[in-house]
């Protein structure tokens, strides 16, 4: 129990970043709201938002731990869509993950469109299909931000 507590406190201070993921969280949140959601342990979780460049970005964290159950059950995204509000239309939420069976399954079965984050461009030999699928962060803020208007 004392290894594992030292574990996961360990884990809560993990707030390592890719390149370009601070910019395009800030440049996305002048647009529209940005929700986190995991399968993590939540005392790691929120540590690690709480620690990271990231947070002033977000409006929320959608923890399985905290929701009782795990992506890609439905239960999970129920759970989001309900903790969301009434006001939060699906048709507006893009679940963007880099995990085809939990991610981007589990939005597929929520009616939810996704965006699969694949930037070692891996073959997707599963019977899942991302609404999109990009390969960088550029094509992430392309996918969700309106395009300027050509003249």
């Amino acid at each position: 129990v004392e290894v594992n507590g030292i574990f996961v406190e360990g884990l809560g201070k993990g707030t390592f970043l890719f390149e370009g993921a601070e910019a395009l969280c800030r440049e996305l949140h002048r647009h529209c709201k940005l929700y986190l959601a995991t399968n993590g342990i939540s005392k790691a979780q929120r540590a690690r938002l709480a620690g990271s460049a990231l947070q002033p970005y977000f409006s929320g964290l959608f923890i399985s731990e905290e929701l009782g159950a795990k992506t890609p059950q439905p239960e999970y995204f129920e759970a989001v869509l309900t903790q969301l509000g009434k006001g939060a239309d699906p048709r507006r939420i893009l679940m963007v993950g880099d995990r085809l069976t939990a991610d981007i399954a589990g939005a597929a079965a929520a009616g939810l469109d996704s965006c699969w984050y694949n930037p070692a461009q891996v073959k997707n030999s599963t019977v899942i299909v991302p609404t999109y699928e990009v390969k960088s962060f550029d094509e992430i803020k392309a996918v969700i931000l309106p395009q300027p208007c050509q003249k």
